[in-house]
């Protein structure tokens, strides 16, 4: 991986969530990193559908839930902003901001990622993804690996060439498992990415993953721009 990756560290300031529509039956929608107080970073065409006609009569059921042990906390959306250049058909710059109401840092927990470095130093890449929101919601880790660019876009040219801020990964392992779209991916306990697109069970195609420092000028306007400074200048 590259040197200059928008790398924090997984400490008290990071929660993996799911964004959702609160209806009788819940309509699970992607997940969400929230990274600051109100902010939290998800896939540009998950936030972009909160802004399409056919949403305008649920607009105001959208929540984002983060969990605190057997609790879940509901977040209500203020805003949400997409990349300027993100485009739907391509899923270009597929990234998005949403604004919603103050969660406490108080009331973080930390994520204990399951897996350690191994002896040898090697890099131990992980990605997370949250596949409830009721509750206890639960995370699912597992190790991926990267696949080297010429041998991802062999495989990916077909729908889209990998572009200078994605890269490809696979499961380490095989598993019988759903990844969600926003799913928060890590190297050697730091964040480097979110899941963009691609197979979401990891088996018929790689995982395509934002490398999100590419856009660390651009979350630092839109906060700047929508909450008065309020930025976690650890994370940025």
């Amino acid at each position: 991986m590259s040197e200059d990756l928008w790398e924090f560290y997984l400490t008290r300031d990071i929660q993996i969530g799911m964004a959702y529509i609160k209806l009788e039956s819940p309509v699970a929608l992607c997940n969400t990193i929230q990274f600051s107080t109100s902010w939290s970073i998800a896939p540009g065409f998950c936030v972009a559908m909160r802004s399409e006609p056919d949403m305008k009569n649920v607009v105001l059921l959208w929540r984002i839930k983060y969990a605190i042990g057997n609790d879940g906390k509901d977040l209500e959306i203020i805003r949400t902003i997409v990349h300027p250049l993100f485009t739907r058909t391509s899923l270009a710059h597929n990234i998005g901001l949403f604004q919603h109401e103050t969660w406490d840092t108080q009331e973080f927990i930390s994520i204990m990622l399951p897996f350690s470095i191994n002896a040898r130093g090697d890099k131990n890449m992980i990605i997370g993804s949250r596949t409830t929101f009721e509750g206890q919601t639960e995370i699912n880790y597992h190790r991926i690996k990267i696949v080297e660019s010429t041998h991802c876009n062999e495989i990916m040219s077909f729908i889209e060439n990998i572009r200078k801020y994605e890269f490809c990964a696979t499961f380490l392992e095989r598993h019988d498992t759903v990844i969600e779209h926003g799913a928060l991916v890590t190297e050697d306990n730091k964040v480097t990415g979110i899941f963009s697109w691609g197979d979401k069970n990891g088996k018929a195609l790689p995982f395509v993953i934002l490398n999100i420092s590419y856009y660390q000028t651009w979350i630092r306007q839109e906060q700047r721009s929508y909450s008065n400074l309020e930025i976690n200048e650890n994370l940025l």
